[in-house]
């Protein structure tokens, strides 16, 4: 397993997910590939045997010479006995916690409650800023603005020491750093053409996450679309089984000029779902968005498991 550093040159437009970031790698791989090569890459997705498969983009940060790799608060049952009510409520808010933690509170009820109540998750807050950011219409005939149209858009901005990164494992990683230096230079998501989501990064070894001696289940840190029989499954182990769903319509970018820009909706489940393990080496599949004559336009549902003996 891989962990790719990256480091942001300029503000992204809203937090980048594995779907976008797997959809640019794509067509990254359209750029530096030849047709024959591309079409195979694809069809490996499309058939269920990756290649690779990736993370969502998760915050980090620079502590002197180490990196703090933050991981998803894990969607796990809480166990409340003897928590004060307002230290409760204040950490059901946190998105993200140290992956040093994230073993400690997963190994049984007592650590989970002495966790909450020292209220150590209070000292590795993600330092990020979302601001509205406002824009004006341009008149394309005429040039010029069009007075009192107005729009917006969110931005994330990183603070000092703070950066992200994004966990990629499978047989052939190397066409996803590939493709992530195309990116490097051309940006990923939305505005990149202005400039957004441009960052230099580097690739390392994965250490912060141990190898478990008999896990009984994994944490999603991708969006996840499941396929049936992995759904089916799920349901018959609802003591290990929770989750958080997101749903999304996405858009088709900017390397097409397609009349409706819209991909279908699609319900995922979230980063930081919990799901028992089932005998696989891939959960989840590509999902078809959008047809347009003979062209398909996929989404990336694939899992990126993270497994853990969870305690009770």
């Amino acid at each position: 397993m891989k962990v790719i550093n990256i480091f942001p040159r300029s503000s992204f437009r809203v937090n980048i997910d594995s779907d976008t970031i797997w959809g640019s790698i794509i067509w990254a791989l359209k750029h530096i590939y030849s047709e024959r090569e591309f079409n195979e890459i694809l069809e490996a997705f499309i058939f269920k045997t990756p290649p690779f498969i990736i993370s969502s983009f998760l915050p980090s940060k620079k502590d002197k010479e180490k990196i703090i790799y933050f991981l998803p608060k894990p969607n796990i049952r809480l166990y409340t006995d003897g928590i004060d009510s307002s230290k409760l409520k204040d950490y059901k808010k946190v998105k993200f916690i140290p992956s040093n933690d994230f073993f400690l509170i997963t190994k049984s009820k007592e650590d989970q409650i002495n966790y909450i109540s020292s209220e150590d998750w209070k000292k590795s807050k993600v330092d990020s800023k979302t601001e509205q950011i406002q824009h004006n219409t341009i008149d394309r005939l005429k040039g010029g603005t069009l007075e009192g149209n107005l729009f917006y858009t969110t931005e994330v901005f990183y603070g000092n020491n703070y950066g992200l990164y994004l966990l990629l494992d499978g047989d052939n990683t190397d066409l996803a750093i590939n493709a992530l230096r195309f990116l490097s230079i051309n940006g990923i998501g939305g505005d990149a053409n202005i400039g957004k989501g441009h960052f230099s990064f580097n690739v390392d070894d994965c250490n912060f996450i141990p190898e478990v001696k008999d896990p009984n289940c994994f944490m999603n840190l991708s969006l996840y679309y499941p396929t049936k029989d992995e759904l089916l499954s799920f349901k018959e182990y609802i003591e290990i089984f929770n989750y958080e769903l997101y749903s999304k319509k996405g858009k088709t970018g900017r390397y097409f000029n397609f009349a409706n820009v819209w991909k279908e909706r699609i319900t995922f489940f979230k980063e930081g779902s919990i799901f028992p393990l089932m005998e696989k080496s891939y959960y989840g599949r590509c999902i078809k968005v959008k047809q347009d004559g003979n062209l398909n336009i996929y989404s990336n549902g694939f899992a990126f498991p993270l497994k853990f003996y969870l305690g009770r």
